[in-house]
């Protein structure tokens, strides 16, 4: 190629190849004047450890679609730490063949229990533990049974004692599933305005306004992902 030509600067290494960022940090302290320079004091910067995963505490209520309940656990999985607490009549419709076998499964017989795990929540009773574990609490599907009974204030299984404790400054997010009936009923208009008291987020299919069905586990677990505020 014509005219003239652009000459790039080669440096020659001998030996073995040095860490860059080792080169780095001893070419700024070279430029250093005399008493800016920390010599043989000088201490390599501990490296940062990574972020820690979202904890995920994910609830299931009885009606049909907690037939889903395991896939829900899978899809947050992929992302995020988690424990789940079920309802006993919630049991009835799992499908524990699609449950992840990795995960703790709670439900009211363990309500009496203390937490078990090493760590500043030890010795702590369970709904209490699992309620400051969790950076989030995601209901899904939750019924309007329990919606009732969390407006109402009633704390009559581990998951509504776990919303009762719960610390409001850490967001909820209700996935309802019911009878198209029960959905129109003004009862469920009511408590869903008084829910609002909450700041739950409330996630629903918007073209879905007759029959509300529960979103699929994979809408719900995309939702989550990109609104979540982990706090160290």
């Amino acid at each position: 190629m014509g005219g003239a030509s652009m000459s790039m600067p080669v440096v020659a290494v001998s030996g073995p190849i040095p860490d860059p960022s080792r080169v780095a940090a001893e070419t700024v302290m070279a430029s250093l004047s005399p008493e800016e320079s920390v010599g043989q004091n000088f201490t390599w910067p501990k490296p940062c450890p990574p972020p820690r995963k979202p904890r995920v505490l994910l609830a299931a209520c009885g009606c049909l679609s907690a037939a889903k309940f395991g896939q829900i656990c899978q899809c947050f999985l992929t992302w995020a730490d988690i424990n789940t607490v079920v309802t006993e009549n919630a049991r009835v419709f799992l499908e524990r063949s699609s449950f992840p076998h990795n995960v703790q499964m709670f439900s009211d017989i363990d309500q009496g229990r203390v937490w078990s795990e090493s760590g500043p929540l030890l010795g702590s009773p369970l709904p209490d533990a699992l309620s400051k574990w969790a950076d989030v609490m995601v209901v899904a599907p939750i019924s309007a049974n329990t919606i009732a009974k969390i407006v109402g204030g009633l704390c009559d299984n581990l998951l509504t004692t776990i919303i009762r404790v719960w610390d409001y400054e850490k967001t909820l997010y209700f996935a309802p599933s019911m009878d198209p009936l029960m959905w129109a009923n003004p009862l469920t208009e009511r408590q869903f305005r008084s829910l609002r008291a909450l700041g739950p987020y409330v996630i629903i299919l918007a073209e879905d306004n007759a029959q509300k069905h529960m979103p699929d586990p994979e809408i719900i677990s995309v939702f989550v992902k990109i609104n979540i505020r982990v706090k160290d």
